[in-house]
């Protein structure tokens, strides 16, 4: 047998043992993916889109409602609002248009609450923010989406699959495989919400002349009173938070311990 052939079949053996021995799976459970997902998820819903992407990152109760829900994706019309100047200086298209373009997102819809349970259950919440305030519809309610997720890997026994995912966990090789090499992925298994922009949308398009018409304050104009009144509204603000902060350091040093103490007795 030439030296050729030799170092050919050495090597052949050391791939193949070093296949074998590969990870099947490398478990890549990773929060900042959970919360990229959920976001993208509330971004979605928010604009009343892609309904076949959603269903396939969905399970349990979440794909059930997706699968009922009827989406119409959300389109600015201007067409009512371009000739009122004045409602226009008022409110600008830019909130409108802002989470229509994917950069924003990250500014629009903020993450306001995050819990976790076991590692792999989380609830989230993201909040549609316009001017530093969360956008509410009086009817309706705030703009806020909360999403459940868990961490789901099922059990793959198929064997082209399974080499492939061993190849993609070979050393060198995770670092350009991204996740190919794990079965596992987050899924959103619950959701609500009360509004989106198509109800933001018909809401303002009703309400806009109203206001134009009956808030006669004269914009720019800057008085003692005013500054006063700000002055003390934020410093009501300012402590209202800091309360905020203390009820919540006390509810979950509670509430934590409770909910694992509960899980231990199952």
């Amino acid at each position: 047998m030439k030296r050729k052939h030799i170092i050919i079949i050495l090597v052949t053996w050391a791939i193949i043992v070093l296949i074998s021995i590969s990870p099947d799976d490398s478990n890549k459970m990773n929060q900042k993916d959970a919360i990229e997902l959920c976001r993208n998820y509330a971004h979605d819903l928010l604009l009343s889109r892609g309904k076949n992407n959603l269903l396939k990152l969905s399970l349990g109760a979440a794909y059930n409602k997706i699968k009922e829900a009827n989406f119409k994706e959300y389109y600015f019309d201007a067409t009512e609002l371009k000739n009122d100047m004045d409602i226009k200086n008022r409110y600008p298209t830019i909130y409108y248009l802002s989470p229509l373009i994917e950069e924003n997102k990250y500014k629009a819809l903020r993450l306001v609450s995050f819990e976790e349970l076991d590692e792999i259950y989380m609830v989230m919440t993201f909040a549609y923010y316009i001017d530093n305030e969360i956008v509410e519809i009086h009817t309706k309610g705030m703009m806020i989406f909360t999403i459940g997720v868990r961490y789901y890997a099922p059990i793959d026994k198929n064997i082209a699959r399974k080499i492939i995912r061993k190849i993609a966990n070979l050393p060198l090789m995770r670092l350009f495989t991204g996740y190919i090499g794990t079965t596992g992925r987050w899924r959103v298994i619950n959701f609500k919400y009360n509004c989106n922009l198509n109800d933001y949308d018909v809401w303002l398009k009703k309400v806009l002349p109203i206001k134009a018409v009956t808030d006669n304050n004269k914009e720019g104009v800057i008085t003692k009173d005013y500054f006063d009144s700000y002055e003390e509204s934020m410093q009501k603000r300012g402590e209202y938070l800091h309360n905020w902060i203390d009820l919540c350091v006390e509810d979950q040093q509670n509430k934590i311990p409770k909910l694992y103490m509960e899980l231990d007795r199952l």
